[in-house]
Order: structure tokens, then C-alpha cells, then sequence
């Protein structure tokens, strides 16, 4: 069962979840700030909570919001320019944080819509990609016993974007990270070390996940740790059609890699452009069937492929 979403049931039936997955701002050592529209102080209170627990980690950002305004949208793309160095990523100065803003619901720096990362990264001119997770709870039953893990699913492009190697195997292959592609797992060091003693053969040993079998193709060293500090396992999403096309689904925790001598300016102007566009293709019949009448906005769940 996710951390924030039930369980998958039978295909026939989608639950929606009153609570969307944490994101994190915080590259270097990321935290978790749950976005929960219904409930905005309790999400305050544990923003404070988690400032309080990691002062060190807080990272000297600059926060601009990039103003795509288009007519039948209210949706902007933010950037956080991450400046603290070192991170623990290949480049990380040119490591972005980008969130979603949505002045009509009063939230400043939200999570992402799948459809609005992929329109993002297939239409702006300053990034060399743009990816990104978001975290849930399975558990894994290969063991003699169940156990459970934080899960994270990353989006297509998610290890190429942050740039770190594996420390044993790889990340995923590009048909890994499709719909109906072969499944995979890549484990954290932590894991690695605690449920295979650090066995340098891991790869091709298999993680059960909902009954499905997820061979394990590499390891993360213990510095990976996006979109949160407890990650032990990373699944590509392979997010349901219905969810891939809904712009009030904002789960991902998203993060860009702009282009060598591409500066921060540049890359905020660049997308403001890409949202202006999107803005003015949307129409309002669209807007009106994504906001799903009726019921709570969708969001991640078990998608277990």
C-alpha cells in the first residue's frame, strides 16, 4: 500500500487519494513536504518540523516564479536554482528544482502533473532533461517474510537527468521506462548492503512487488537519495493513461538539468515561453474534464507493472 495511496485494486476500479506523495526542495539533502490542498497547516506545520530537524541542509536558493500565463491556464512552472555545493550530484550546479504554482489554489511551489513534466521536457530549449519521482510504502515479498519498502517512481529520464553512475549495475534502459516495458528495480546502498550483503552479483536477483517480479539491474551509493533520505528502491512509474493526461494529478517531485552555459535567467524565460504555449492550447472543455467533477483529484496509487 502506498505511503499516500491505497493499494492497487482490480483494473476496473481507480481510488483516488485524498493525499498526494511528499516532494522535496532540497537537493543536497532532501525532505519531505507533503502537499495536502485540504488541509494547508498541517503541511505548514511539517514544513517547520522539517527545517527544524535538518538545519544544516538548508539550502541557499534563489526562488523565482516563471510566469507562463496563458488564457485558459493557472498553472506556472517555478524553478529553484540550486546553488550550495558540494551535491552529491555529477554537475549539481546546474541541478533545478521545478514545481508547479497554482494561484487559484494558493499554493506557491506544489508538486508536478505527469502530462506537464512531459510537455516541459519535449517542448523548452534550455534543459538537458527533465524528470522525477515521487515516494510510496510496498511491500516487498521475496523474503520469507513481507517487508516493507519506501518505493520511489521515477519518471522516464530520471538517473540520466540527476547524472550519478550506479554504484553496481546501471540505471534504467530507455524500454524499462515505458508502459509496457520490462520491469526492473534499482536498490539503494543501504539496501544492498542490509538484504544482500553487499553481494557484487546482485543483478539479476529478483524483488516482488504485488506478485510481480522486479529484477533488481543496479545500485545506488548511499549519496542518491532523491526524491527523499529513505528511499530503498527505485521502479520507473509507468503511470495509467488516465492519470498521464490529468493536469490536477501533481505528484512529481521535479528536477532539471539545464545546458552547459545555459544561465538560471535563461532557463526560467524558457519555460515561462513553454507555458504560455501550453497555456494558450488548452481549452476550456479540457480544463473542465481534468478537474474531474465530483470527486478528489487523482494521484498516484500501487501502479505496480
Amino acid at each position: 500500500m502506498g505511503r499516500n495511496s491505497p493499494q492497487a485494486g482490480d483494473a476496473g476500479g481507480i481510488d483516488y487519494p485524498t493525499h498526494h506523495p511528499r516532494y522535496a526542495s532540497d537537493l543536497s539533502k532532501p525532505f519531505a513536504i507533503p502537499i495536502v490542498q485540504t488541509s494547508m497547516w498541517h503541511a505548514i506545520q511539517r514544513t517547520y518540523r522539517g527545517l527544524i530537524q535538518r538545519p544544516t541542509f538548508f539550502l541557499a536558493v534563489v526562488f523565482t516564479m516563471a510566469l507562463g500565463i496563458g488564457a485558459n491556464s493557472s498553472i506556472f512552472p517555478v524553478i529553484d536554482a540550486v546553488l550550495l555545493k558540494p551535491l552529491p550530484y555529477p554537475g549539481g550546479d546546474r541541478l533545478m528544482a521545478i514545481f508547479e504554482s497554482s494561484p487559484r489554489l494558493k499554493v506557491p511551489r506544489g508538486p508536478v502533473a505527469p502530462p506537464r513534466l512531459e510537455e516541459w521536457n519535449r517542448m523548452n530549449q534550455t534543459f538537458a532533461g527533465i524528470s522525477g519521482a515521487y515516494t510510496e510504502s510496498q511491500a516487498e515479498t521475496s523474503g520469507p517474510l513481507p517487508e516493507r519498502l519506501v518505493c520511489a517512481r521515477a519518471a522516464p529520464r530520471f538517473f540520466s537527468v540527476l547524472g550519478t553512475p550506479a554504484l553496481v549495475g546501471r540505471g534504467f534502459s530507455p524500454d524499462e521506462e515505458v508502459a509496457n516495458g520490462p520491469r526492473a528495480a534499482v536498490i539503494s546502498e543501504r539496501l544492498w548492503k542490509r538484504r544482500f550483503n553487499a553481494d557484487p552479483q546482485v543483478a539479476g536477483r529478483m524483488l516482488r512487488f504485488a506478485d510481480r517480479g522486479f529484477p533488481i539491474v543496479g545500485v545506488m551509493p548511499d549519496a542518491f537519495r532523491f526524491p527523499a533520505d529513505d528511499v530503498d528502491v527505485w521502479l520507473s512509474a509507468k503511470l495509467p493513461d488516465v492519470v498521464m493526461r490529468s493536469r490536477e494529478a501533481r505528484f512529481y517531485s521535479a528536477v532539471g538539468r539545464i545546458k552547459e552555459g545555459v544561465t538560471v535567467r535563461a532557463a526560467q524565460a524558457d519555460l515561462a515561453a513553454v507555458q504560455g504555449r501550453l497555456g494558450a492550447r488548452v481549452s476550456d472543455a479540457e480544463l473542465a474534464e481534468q478537474r474531474f467533477p465530483g470527486r478528489t483529484p487523482p494521484g498516484p496509487r500501487s501502479w505496480t507493472r
